[in-house]
């Protein structure tokens, strides 16, 4: 079964290049602490979209962090995306946001991802989006929770956002059982 999801995001990653172009899109990277994109376990890490930053991912203190606490919780296999899949500004993402035919085009991949996950929660990281999320998504009846965005700079915001997951620990263990 495993196997098999990971098959089907290969197949979508592949569907999402083509769309937009190799060169424009990002993907959460696999690493020895988690498995980022690849990751089948059913829950999913929801941030709005890739940073344009040119440094290398394991090489940011703030994504090592994320993917640490993540392990450390045994969400080294938890699936991590992003809604916007192109490269943009945060600023271009929030713009992206009120175009209708664009959110349509990236709100297809994500519930393409949805449907090979097959999450028992999803985890809306940053700047809350959390009611965008649920009205695009109420379909899948799937709950939406927000937490600060792991890539906070400042120690008290960082300390906030390993509060945060640890609650999601808590949570996702009470939907494991529903």
């Amino acid at each position: 079964m495993e196997q098999e999801k990971i098959n089907k995001l290969k197949e979508l990653r592949n569907e999402i290049e083509n769309e937009f172009g190799k060169d424009k899109v990002w993907f959460f990277p696999e690493t020895d602490l988690c498995k980022g994109f690849y990751g089948t376990q059913n829950i999913i890490f929801l941030c709005l979209n890739p940073s344009k930053s040119n440094i290398p991912f394991d090489k940011k203190p703030t994504d090592l962090n994320f993917y640490s606490k993540l392990n450390e919780l045994g969400f080294e296999n938890a699936h991590i995306t992003d809604l916007i899949k192109t490269k943009v500004s945060n600023k271009e993402a929030e713009k992206y946001l009120t175009d209708f035919n664009f959110m349509i085009r990236e709100l297809k991949f994500l519930k393409k991802e949805i449907e090979i996950i097959k999450p028992k929660l999803i985890i809306s990281l940053g700047k809350s989006k959390k009611e965008l999320y649920e009205n695009c998504l109420k379909d899948y009846n799937i709950p939406i929770i927000n937490i600060k965005h792991y890539s906070l700079r400042f120690p008290r915001l960082q300390e906030k956002f390993n509060e945060d997951i640890l609650k999601i620990k808590e949570q996702y263990s009470k939907e494991k059982r529903i």
